[in-house]
């Protein structure tokens, strides 16, 4: 039996900007129509948005243009992405003393302008001036397509036939109206073979139709050559045919410079190219409109050929088609032919079917004469609308434009770790080419200009292409088709078509030790820069998806390599993450700053005792608002050489058992909380109170019944710098249990009769409060005695006349101790109350007093612990 004290313990823009007026002072483009010198410009704008009247899907956001200068009349784009195809819709204001039509003007520099076709999805019409023995084109756009049952010209194209002789003998009066305006948005020459024979047959123009023809070629309108209208002397002459070459981008040669530079006569027979299947060599607009040609699809065409016509790689032009190996060939033309400069630089092949540029255009179909398949028809028909540079009306879309700026390279940021998934975020931001635009406007006085425009094309993301190697200097392998350039191994697609993110989850024993490589593809199949990273910097820690436990597997450890932007990688959940596993083979060395900080719903950290830290310089915040932390183990952290530890407890407002080691040496920022009176401690299935707002040294003691010294927080931090052994503190659990008696009892003043005299007392309390936490297993036990009665002299009644009644009847109280109660069933709260009223009272034989007068007695309350019950 102890008897307790009342003892008291403490606790412890493109444009940069464009400064020169393109709206003024313009002369001729370097490319496509021409105007005169004297252009007009104003300095209003009045604004306005595009809608796409011509009802084209659009599948990504469009893009509206800004005026960069007033022009005349007002222009406005917008640019769209059908597909993986862009295009720019144009709109302006009509200009009522227009002479003829409007040419589009496109460039990105501002210096080298280019003239686009924009009649896509007009009606137009063609003259076709044909050969002897060559009206055909009219019946080959009205053959039907064998896939839709409709003529190949679906009522778009309209075909005027005239010949040749007749047309040479009054020009203007097939090319124009009766008022002087031309009549026609292109013309079409052929087609038959030799283009209708030789001489005395009119197979050429003459010089003053050429003239003509090369005007009406100025206006930005359509010159199509057929087979054979462009050839070499003497096969027939052509020479005014001939005059076009360079505008399409051929040469004509009837000697070739061998390599080497010796000149070489070239029999025709030997040098013909040809066959019966052909081939795109380019992907673009003209296999997009009004036909989508399959551009890897071998087309089957009438049997053509090329002779002595030379495609020149210098001259700007396009070679759309080749001829590829058929059933029907040439003599000698297995083989191209190459032409050479006079350094023996080979500047151009024999090997075309159709080439064009800007509004001009040669194909070989018409050697057969009169003979056209379907996909020929096809052909001419895209051909058309390519080379259709002048608009006769408000609206225009430019299909040429092309996005070739590539994404930006990706970012990788880590998102999560579930068990042995790693779970990463990709994005990127596409780019896209700047076009500016202005349309002219030809008038009997002058050349009117519009707004200059500008638009940005951006095709938007297709997807990502990654890779997972061993290769720290990997780059992913792309797959692209070799005609139309498409990657067709994208293996990451975003989250959404409106969003450039995507999701990549990688197993983990799939990335162990090994780097992911990451490149950006945009619609227009522009391919990023790559990024790499080592996935052994993220697939070295998980959480698990269901108990939410963070485990960091065998990895070293270093804040300036795993710590990004000052956050852990796992910062972003950090409040999900319920407790800490440390792996046996996990180091640290550099900075820990931050390392645990914010785990506000972590209860516990396993595994710390087992790490190295002999090399961390910083363990500051590592533990910073860990607000559910409920012990720490620091035996292992070595805190030396001024490694900082500012605020690495700071928050830990539920760490009630802490751990130092021999090294573990903490700084006064610290931030070591103390604890409050009342506060919780769940431990073992059972709850425990902080009795005072201190802590305790665990010593011989145990956690719940601590033996040590009394500390507070700031004593356990300035303890740690001169320690050389492992201490162990908890929150002060000791707790007191205290009683409280009445300091007298009065029973008043009475007259002393022959008979037994009872007296009782005022009614008065004794309390019992117990608030120690071992009190299930030390129960009080209150316990009174009282001295017999004397007064002031001295005389002692010879008896014990005071009795203490309870449930069980009356106790007399005497010298020998009388039990008044005891702790029975111990509380789950922090303290046990316990209250028995004080009835007392004198029953007292008269004779038995010696003499009247004042008697005292004093009554001696004992609470003591019994231990064991």
């Amino acid at each position: 039996m102890k008897r307790l004290k009342r003892i008291g313990y403490l606790l412890v823009g493109l444009l940069s900007v464009w400064t020169f007026g393109f709206a003024l002072n313009n002369k001729t483009s370097s490319r496509g129509a021409e105007f005169p010198d004297n252009v007009v410009g104003v300095n209003d704008f009045r604004g306005g948005h595009l809608a796409d009247s011509f009802g084209n899907s659009l599948l990504r956001p469009r893009e509206s243009s800004t005026v960069v200068n007033n022009g005349v009349f007002r222009l406005s784009a917008e640019s769209n992405f059908s597909g993986n195809n862009g295009y720019v819709s144009l709109s302006w204001d009509a200009v009522s003393d227009v002479d003829d039509g409007y040419i589009v003007e496109r460039t990105t520099d501002g210096y080298t302008w280019v003239v686009p076709p924009t009649n896509y999805g007009k009606h137009i019409k063609i003259l076709n001036v044909y050969p002897p023995n060559g009206n055909f084109l009219k019946t080959w756009f009205n053959q039907i397509d064998p896939n839709t049952g409709q003529p190949v010209s679906m009522g778009l194209i309209d075909v005027t036939p005239v010949s040749l002789a007749e047309f040479n003998k009054n020009p203007d009066g097939y090319m124009k109206d009766g008022t002087g305006k031309y009549a026609f948005d292109g013309i079409y020459f052929g087609s038959a073979d030799s283009n209708g024979g030789g001489q005395p047959v009119i197979t050429d123009l003459t010089a003053d139709s050429q003239l003509k023809v090369e005007a009406f070629g100025r206006s930005g309108r359509s010159l199509i050559f057929g087979h054979d209208t462009l050839v070499c002397e003497p096969n027939p002459a052509h020479p005014y045919f001939n005059k076009f070459a360079n505008k399409i981008g051929l040469q004509l040669r009837n000697e070739v410079l061998a390599n080497g530079g010796s000149t070489t006569d070239i029999a025709i027979a030997d040098h013909a190219m040809g066959t019966n299947r052909v081939s795109f060599s380019t992907v673009g607009l003209l296999n997009q409109y009004p036909y989508e040609l399959d551009p890897t699809k071998i087309y089957k065409i009438s049997p053509a050929h090329s002779v002595m016509q030379y495609f020149d790689y210098t001259s700007g032009a396009t070679r759309w088609m080749q001829f590829s190996p058929g059933t029907v060939t040439f003599p000698n033309s297995g083989t191209t032919h190459y032409a050479y400069d006079q350094n023996g630089n080979i500047i151009g092949d024999d090997n075309w079917y159709l080439v064009s540029k800007n509004n001009y255009a040669m194909i070989q179909t018409g050697h057969t004469t009169g003979a056209c398949t379907p996909d020929e028809a096809k052909i001419i028909a895209n051909m058309t609308y390519h080379t259709s540079t002048l608009n006769t009306t408000t609206k225009g879309v430019d299909r040429t434009v092309k996005d070739d700026a590539a994404p930006d390279i990706p970012e990788i940021g880590f998102v999560s770790q579930d068990s042995d998934r790693l779970n990463l975020n990709i994005n990127t931001s596409d780019n896209g080419v700047e076009y500016l635009y202005r349309v002219k406007a030809k008038t009997l006085l002058t050349t009117k200009i519009s707004d200059l425009v500008k638009v940005l094309l951006k095709s938007g993301l297709k997807g990502y292409v990654y890779q997972i190697d061993d290769d720290p200097l990997g780059m992913p392998s792309i797959n692209k088709n070799s005609v139309t350039g498409e990657v067709t191994n994208i293996n990451l697609n975003p989250n959404s078509s409106s969003d450039d993110q995507a999701s990549l989850n990688i197993d983990r024993a799939d990335g162990a030790g090994k780097y992911l490589h990451i490149v950006a593809v945009d619609n227009a199949n522009n391919v990023s820069d790559v990024k790499t990273i080592s996935l052994s910097d993220y697939l070295w820690w998980s959480i698990d998806p269901t108990t939410k436990a963070l485990t960091i597997f065998p990895h070293e450890l270093n804040g300036a390599v795993d710590n990004t932007n000052l956050m852990w990688p796992w910062h972003n959940r950090a409040s999900e993450i319920t407790k800490v596993v440390m792996k046996p083979g996990v180091t640290a060395t550099g900075s820990l700053k931050n390392l645990f900080a914010d785990l506000s719903s972590a209860t516990s950290i396993d595994g710390l005792t087992a790490i190295d830290t002999s090399n961390v310089t910083d363990y500051s915040s590592i533990f910073q608002n860990c607000n559910n932390l409920k012990t720490l183990d620091l035996t292992n952290f070595k805190v030396k050489n001024g490694a900082s530890t500012d605020q690495m407890l700071s928050g830990t407002n539920r760490l009630w058992k802490l751990t130092l080691g021999a090294e573990t040496k903490l700084s006064a920022t610290t931030g070591l909380p103390n604890p409050n009176i009342q506060d919780q401690i769940s431990d073992g299935g059972e709850t425990y109170y902080c009795t005072d707002p201190q802590w305790r040294e665990v010593g011989t003691g145990s956690d719940h019944d601590a033996k040590g010294a009394v500390r507070i927080a700031a004593q356990i931090i300035s303890d740690s710098q001169t320690s050389t052994t492992v201490r162990t503190y908890v929150w002060d659990q000791t707790g007191r249990c205290t009683m409280t008696v009445p300091s007298s009892i009065e029973f008043g003043r009475h007259e002393l009769k022959s008979s037994e005299f009872i007296a009782t007392s005022a009614n008065q309390n004794v309390e019992v409060t117990d608030t120690r936490n071992i009190r299930k297993h030390k129960k009080w036990h209150l316990e009174a005695e009282a001295t017999r009665f004397k007064n002031n002299s001295g005389l002692v009644i010879a008896s014990d006349p005071l009795i203490y009644t309870d449930t069980a009847g009356d106790h007399p109280l005497s010298a020998t101790p009388t039990v008044l109660g005891e702790q029975q069933v111990p509380g789950l709260l922090f303290q046990d109350n316990w209250s028995l009223p004080w009835n007392l009272k004198i029953k007292l034989n008269p004779r038995l007093v010696p003499a009247s007068g004042k008697y005292q007695s004093k009554i001696t309350f004992t609470l003591t612990d019994v231990a064991g019950l």
